[in-house]
């Protein structure tokens, strides 16, 4: 029994927001094949966290109801979870109340009034924030037994990876772990035309 604690010890700390989920490049599940996914949170109920590298072309626009400020950002899918239902977003300002670390300079959430605020000020735009619509959950141990079964590569967030253009970020992340990664970060898409 001191022993399973332990392991299941060592697995919640991987499991700081910030760490980053990289699907290995044969999963089948179509929501997240080729999909890096930021941890957000991790507790006894459960896993949750978003797609990183899933863009749009469309913009999420939201006003204040307090005095029709408005926001305009990119807007990422974040996971087959509650798409239409949930919005939030990933950005740089460390002043924002009610904001999470996620690491490397960058923020999850906040007070929304906030948010909007700063983008009207500048502070927040296009090269330092994304809205993300969605997210990923999982139960109770099951991410940490996907993780034992090597469906995702653990890795943590870096800036970079939300400056540069999403189809990329899959295979930057691969590559940035070095050694084996690097070449299974350019296994093609269907590994039948190998």
């Amino acid at each position: 029994m001191i022993y399973f604690l332990h392991i299941a010890s060592v697995m919640r700390k991987f499991l700081e927001p910030g760490t980053l989920l990289i699907a290995e490049p044969f999963i089948t599940d179509e929501n997240f094949f080729r999909n890096v996914v930021l941890i957000i949170d991790d507790n006894d109920e459960g896993t949750y966290g978003v797609v990183i590298n899933d863009s749009s072309d469309l913009l999420m626009k939201a006003a204040s109801e307090e005095d029709g400020s408005e926001i305009s950002l990119k807007l990422y899918f974040g996971g087959p979870m509650e798409s239409k239902k949930t919005m939030n977003f990933l950005h740089s300002c460390n002043d924002i109340k009610d904001t999470l670390p996620i690491g490397d300079g960058m923020y999850w959430g906040g007070d929304a009034h906030e948010i909007i605020a700063k983008h009207q000020t500048g502070e927040l735009n296009e090269s330092n924030a994304v809205a993300i619509a969605g997210y990923c959950g999982w139960g109770p141990n099951q991410l940490e037994n996907e993780i034992k079964e090597k469906t995702w590569i653990i890795s943590n967030f870096k800036r970079v990876y939300m400056l540069m253009n999403a189809q990329f970020v899959w295979k930057k992340c691969l590559s940035d772990l070095g050694g084996e990664y690097t070449w299974l970060a350019q296994a093609p898409n269907d590994v039948q035309l190998n």
